[in-house]
């Protein structure tokens, strides 16, 4: 951006520069001969104007043009290279934010605010990029006025010095302006924040706000909001306005200023005094404009520390990637003496577990149990305090994250589908053969029904899967899982919501699994586990039986046979 700044630098040298040879070219207008007289004679004598014939109003007049096109010239190329290297700078802090974002841990990114990162990415980067496009218009509008102030000197350095004093204790009178201007700012972008938190909420709530009547409480929650955000910008709309509008009166009251000592106290020269209250009415544009973009620089200092935050907070927050070893899972994948706690509440405490390759597990337990932290370790999703998680022996930490993901698949129980095709949700961002997602619809018992659908798996789902029912989107998201040919699959409470019908053609698609893929089932409805090959019963984080469902079932106080009771 210093580039910029010189050719804002030159350019008012050049409209300057200009300016000044409006003073012999007004003498030849008025009568006079040749140049001016004193310092500004000696500064125009040394100007070679041989290759224009000499001094005359012909060259003089040619001169000016030439300066004020240069002028032009320049400040369009400035502005050219500005806007692109502003717009390229948005475009790579977005990329980078967003890419930090994905990459910081689910620990951290699960505490956050809805919309909290899409305000950021979207309302306060835009804003932050204001400061690097308004701070270079400061020192630009600097840069000018002492251009314009230099060749003031040379007309009249009792007025030029005026003028720069005048602006000074302009922009010291309106310093407490611009505190205030900032203080609303900041609290504006607390109410945004809470107000779009807000919004986010009603649309993702909207049909429990429906079911339940709450529509005018809803209104009347986010009003709140509306109302604070519209008088926290009205104030600063006025003390902006206010600070914008006093340029103009205080610049024509310092050119009638001008205009009286010239006429009264100095030698008055028509030649020298047109120019000169040029130059003024263009310190005092710049004066004003330092004030506007220092207003604007105010505002944008609050968005850009928050942009800085969140980039320090992920920064800090930043995933763990692992180690380059390649998942291959030969033996068992096991949880070694666990220490886990979560908001300072203990979960798991010497928690040890296993799964051998190709076995069939399901885990059971009341709420609150710690069965979806459990499945949380073992996506590594989450940390533990102590303990191992452990592929064939060896530490997770080892493996590579990414890899180790691609190898364990997971279907949770609110399954997230993207509005678009029934296609696009199986890839799910990644290229998959349209073969390959068929054949993952027909595995997770979807076929026959997509192929009655006019346009098969092209078929839109809707809005986060709203035009299909609960069972159809849970084995959308069990087809998606299956079209990467996991090792291992997750199911998480994956039949808690569905009917009976549907819960048997998960079942079936479970059942079809076994042998060919390790799985791993939470679930509420103890007949979505009966098959399993072993069952793990936890309580408060500890587990408090495991064996086969025949073994379970034969005694008579298991969990496994006290909720089968329950059920019955």
């Amino acid at each position: 951006m210093a580039f910029v700044v010189f050719l804002g630098f030159a350019s008012s040298f050049f409209e300057g520069f200009g300016v000044v040879l409006l003073v012999p070219l007004i003498a030849f207008l008025v009568g006079g001969q040749g140049a001016p007289t004193g310092a500004l004679a000696n500064f125009l004598s040394n100007i070679p104007l041989g290759f224009l014939g000499g001094w005359s109003f012909k060259a003089v007049f040619v001169l000016v043009v030439v300066l004020f096109l240069a002028k032009g010239a320049l400040l369009f190329w400035a502005g050219v290279f500005r806007a692109n290297t502003l717009t390229s700078y948005s475009r790579m802090m977005r990329e980078r934010l967003y890419r930090q974002m994905l990459g910081s841990s689910f620990s951290y990114l699960r505490a956050q605010k809805i919309g909290n990162f899409n305000h950021i990415l979207i309302s306060d980067l835009k804003a932050s990029v204001k400061l690097l496009h308004f701070s270079t218009d400061v020192i630009r509008s600097v840069a000018n006025l002492f251009s314009y102030a230099a060749l003031a000197f040379l007309l009249s350095p009792a007025i030029a010095g005026l003028t720069l004093a005048g602006g000074a204790l302009f922009l010291l009178a309106w310093n407490p302006v611009f505190a205030r201007l900032r203080n609303y700012m900041r609290k504006l972008m607390r109410v945004r924040a809470d107000m779009t938190h807000a919004i986010d909420e009603t649309l993702i709530g909207i049909k429990t706000i429906k079911a339940l009547g709450v529509e005018k409480e809803s209104l009347l929650r986010v009003r709140g909001y509306f109302n604070e955000t519209e008088e926290v910008e009205r104030r600063k709309d006025l003390a902006r306005l206010t600070a914008k509008l006093s340029v103009e009166p205080v610049s024509l009251f310092f050119i009638i200023s001008v205009f009286a000592i010239s006429y009264y106290y100095l030698s008055f020269d028509v030649t020298t005094f047109i120019p000169i209250v040029y130059l003024i009415q263009q310190m005092f544009t710049r004066i004003g404009k330092i004030q506007s973009s220092l207003n604007v620089v105010d505002d944008s200092i609050a968005h850009a520390e928050k942009v800085a935050a969140i980039i320090a907070e992920t920064e800090a927050n930043k995933e763990p990637r692992g180690g380059a070893i390649p998942f291959l899972f030969e033996r068992e994948l096991a949880l070694s003496h666990i220490e886990f706690s979560y908001r300072g509440e203990p979960i798991f405490s010497d928690l040890s577990f296993f799964v051998k390759r190709g076995e069939f597990v399901g885990i059971i337990g009341p709420t609150g149990s710690g069965k979806t932290t459990m499945v949380d370790l073992l996506l590594r999703l989450m940390e533990p305090a102590d303990g191992h998680v452990l592929l064939d022996g060896r530490d997770v930490s080892q493996f590579s994250i990414s890899d180790w993901r691609k190898k364990i698949m997971y279907v949770p129980q609110e399954s997230f589908l993207l509005n678009a095709t029934i296609a696009d949700n199986v890839r799910f961002l990644q290229d998959i053969p349209d073969a390959s997602v068929r054949q993952a619809i027909s595995r997770a018992q979807l076929g026959d029904l997509v192929a009655r659908w006019p346009k098969g798996i092209d078929t839109q789902v809707g809005e986060r899967g709203a035009e299909l029912s609960g069972g159809e989107r849970q084995r959308i998201a069990i087809a998606r899982a299956l079209a990467r040919n996991p090792d291992v699959l997750i199911l998480d409470e994956a039949t808690s919501a569905l009917d009976f019908e549907t819960e048997a053609s998960v079942k079936n698609v479970i059942d079809s699994l076994k042998g060919m893929v390790t799985i791993i089932v939470i679930a509420h409805r103890i007949s979505t586990v009966l098959g399993a090959d072993r069952i793990i019963a936890l309580e408060n984080g500890r587990i408090v039986e495991e064996g086969s469902p025949k073994e379970l079932q034969v005694n008579p106080d298991s969990y496994l046979s006290r909720m089968l009771s329950f059920i019955s």
